[in-house]
């Protein structure tokens, strides 16, 4: 028997992606046609298109997660028709209660043969550059938050904590509650004091880069001028959909900040 042909024929390949290898899972015709694991590369998934389905259509979907929209940034310019995929979007069964990568690959390029499947809006390099001060600010708060909580709980743990403070602790008050403390209950919280004034410096400085990067967008000011919104969310102001028909069911939370 000889290798078939898919000259002008539509396939549909679904993709679970991880981290060092994808599973592809591929359908022609209403029947898959290609099963098979690759190293995850982009480069991997051309060659694959190429050998395997030379003179056809190929559409690919895989769903967003940890890896951005690198992989399909590339496999467009190779010029395959790619969507990334909302996983809330992809139809589970009830009774599909074991989850394989196989299973992943075969459900995603099954529910886009069967036009199941739209795809989110993917952001431009620029637009995710963009977002970089903005996740990387709120990465620090949350670490800087977490460093407050250990320094109030651990002086609770001792009993050192004061009554009078009925409020979220601030700096100034660890600096006059480790005059009163000894031993490696002051050196601990020494650390984590000193961890707090390097993250609040961090803060200090993207919040300056955030200024100027404000200067640059035309609308900046629009945006602000909106009751409520503050000049760290005004700069989600150009990510926002433009239209329904850009969006493809754009779910505005997907994009991680």
């Amino acid at each position: 028997m000889g290798t078939p042909s898919y000259e002008c024929k539509q396939v549909y390949m679904g993709l679970d992606v991880h981290r060092e290898f994808f599973v592809a899972s591929c359908i022609c015709d209403g029947v898959v046609v290609k099963r098979c694991r690759m190293p995850g590369t982009a480069e991997a998934v051309i060659s694959l298109v190429s050998k395997e389905f030379g003179g056809a259509s190929v559409r690919a979907a895989y769903e967003a997660g940890y890896s951005g929209f690198w992989l399909y940034r590339k496999l467009a310019a190779a010029g395959i028709d790619c969507i990334v995929v909302h996983a809330a979007s992809i139809e589970v069964s009830s009774r599909d209660t074991v989850k394989t990568d196989k299973r992943d690959s075969l459900k995603i390029a099954q529910q886009l043969s069967a036009g199941r499947l739209r795809g989110v809006r993917v952001p431009t390099e620029e637009e995710e550059q963009r977002r970089l001060l903005t996740r990387t600010r709120e990465q620090l708060m949350n670490k800087k938050r977490r460093v407050m909580v250990q320094i109030r709980m651990r002086l609770h743990y001792f009993g050192r904590f004061p009554e009078s403070i009925q409020r979220r602790i601030k700096l100034q008050d660890v600096e006059d509650i480790l005059v009163g403390l000894e031993r490696e209950l002051q050196r601990t919280i020494g650390m984590l004091r000193d961890e707090w004034v390097e993250l609040a410096k961090r803060i200090k400085e993207i919040d300056r880069l955030l200024v100027e990067q404000a200067k640059e967008d035309p609308l900046d000011a629009v945006y602000r001028s909106v009751p409520g919104v503050g000049p760290h969310h005004a700069l989600l102001g150009p990510l926002k959909p433009k239209s329904e028909l850009e969006t493809h069911n754009f779910d505005p939370y997907l994009i991680p900040c």
